[in-house]
């Protein structure tokens, strides 16, 4: 009787996975590039002074002042938001192409591709004159990225070792 082989052939691309990457990054822009009344003004806003506003903004929330309400939901909304979005589409890439995650090289491709679709963003923001084009949201996009990818390999470890235990 012949057994079967246990190296069955393994797909390049999770299409479920991919299929909820996309879906993420479509809701991504359907927010990002969404108008926003409360820029005011109309005029195209360019800040490429990283952590400008928010710095501030941390240490008010973090020592207290008068402004605490207005600042946390600053710090809430633009530093935890920027990260929280993208860390679904991290994880959603890396397990898309989990054929790949062997090659040490796919990592730094999954955070290129992180800071790519932000830089994109960012970049399309600059023509709707409502939004507001910002470094921080580049980097704290691409924050959430990297912590999407490590929140992948972090479940892929424990689901090994389980998998060993059993």
């Amino acid at each position: 009787m012949r057994r079967k082989s246990s190296s069955a052939p393994r797909k390049i691309i999770h299409w479920d996975w991919l299929l909820f990457t996309v879906s993420v990054a479509i809701a991504i822009l359907f927010f990002a590039l969404a108008a926003n009344p409360n820029t005011g003004g109309g005029a195209v806003t360019l800040n490429l002074k990283p952590f400008i506003r928010q710095a501030p903004a941390v240490a008010c929330v973090v020592q207290g002042c008068p402004n605490f309400q207005n600042m946390f939901w600053l710090v809430i909304i633009n530093v935890v938001g920027n990260i929280a979005v993208f860390i679904p589409f991290g994880y959603g890439l890396t397990a898309a192409f989990q054929r790949f995650n062997a090659n040490r090289f796919f990592p730094p491709v999954v955070v290129m591709l992180g800071f790519l679709f932000s830089l994109s963003i960012e970049l399309t923001q600059l023509s709707i004159p409502s939004r507001i084009t910002d470094i921080d949201d580049i980097i704290l996009n691409t924050l959430g990225t990297i912590i999407g990818l490590a929140l992948w390999y972090v479940q892929a470890l424990f689901g090994a070792r389980k998998d060993k235990n059993s």
